[in-house]
């Protein structure tokens, strides 16, 4: 396993940005819509997705 840690982005508290596991999948779960500063750029659902 591994954990997945954009070298730029603020070390997450509580949660990983995602975790690399056997056979190369990669699960995520609990994203947020916020940038590398933890900064909202859009109040709109897909905007965030994006």
């Amino acid at each position: 396993m591994k954990i997945l840690q954009p070298a730029t982005w603020p070390r997450p508290r509580g949660y990983s940005n995602g975790v690399m596991a056997s056979g190369k999948t990669v699960c995520v779960a609990g994203m947020i819509g916020w940038d590398a500063q933890c900064q909202f750029q859009t109040d709109d659902f897909a905007g965030q997705v994006r």
